[in-house]
């Protein structure tokens, strides 16, 4: 079918997103084992012990994935999505992967066609990011809230206190949200040059052209690189159609589709 869309780089993705889904899992087992532990004298010591290296074991494997997930298989997918973005935007194989109706503007294989792209990735990135920070929001806050009333209640054992704190301040809540309000911000600040690039008279100075979009590929690339973000595939499943919409009245506001 002429309309359907076709991406195979997509099938590099869906190992990350399993692994990554074992990591939080993983993080959470290893958050209740941690609370048995506290109260070990309630269990023989054969259970105990069998808790004991679950929980260590759970650990290494949390943390090993996590490595795997971060600096191997998430910057492998990210460096095919990179060479097909630049093999359909210059039309210059950087990739074997195919990737039909994934960017959808009528640029010829230019640098503005690369700009058009960055500007849609970016539009993307901003709108997913935007609905994962508002459920992000209200948990950080909610645990926050559980952590300062702990504090606040003299009684609560501070073993219990030092559990919850080691993992407010993990990477798995505080320091991914953190990471992800970074990641939005940035993709939001390169939305909006692209914006006003496209609604300007970009053919003026093809130098000067080249060069701005240049450098706006470089802030999302490393950006993306910097924060490790994993976008909610769920998300984006969900709004793709209402952004596909809203990237087409984009198109039409700044007539990129109207090619000289």
């Amino acid at each position: 079918m002429e309309n359907e869309r076709v991406d195979t780089v997509e099938d590099f993705y869906k190992p990350v997103n399993t692994l990554d889904l074992i990591t939080k899992v993983s993080f959470w087992i290893s958050f209740v084992l941690s609370f048995v532990i506290l109260i070990q004298q309630v269990f023989s010591d054969s259970f105990m012990e069998f808790i004991i290296i679950s929980y260590l074991l759970i650990v290494i494997i949390h943390i090993t994935l996590s490595f795997i997930v971060d600096y191997v298989m998430l910057p492998n997918a990210e460096r095919e999505r990179r060479n097909q973005l630049l093999t359909d935007s210059l039309n210059v194989v950087f990739s074997s992967e195919v990737t039909k109706n994934y960017y959808n503007n009528q640029y010829l294989p230019s640098i503005k066609r690369l700009g058009a792209n960055i500007f849609e990735n970016s539009l993307f990135c901003k709108e997913i990011s935007k609905r994962m920070l508002n459920s992000e929001r209200i948990k950080i806050s909610l645990y926050i809230l559980i952590w300062l009333t702990l504090l606040l209640i003299r009684k609560t054992d501070l073993q219990v206190i030092v559990i919850i704190t080691q993992t407010l301040f993990s990477s798995e809540l505080l320091f991914n949200w953190l990471r992800l309000e970074i990641f939005k911000k940035n993709v939001e600040a390169i939305y909006g040059d692209l914006f006003h690039l496209y609604s300007s008279k970009i053919e003026d100075n093809q130098t000067e052209l080249a060069s701005f979009i240049i450098k706006e590929m470089v802030a999302y690339e490393s950006i993306k690189s910097l924060t490790h973000i994993k976008l909610s595939t769920r998300i984006f499943r969900r709004i793709n159609s209402s952004i596909i919409r809203k990237w087409n009245n984009i198109r039409k506001e700044l007539r990129m589709d109207k090619l000289e």
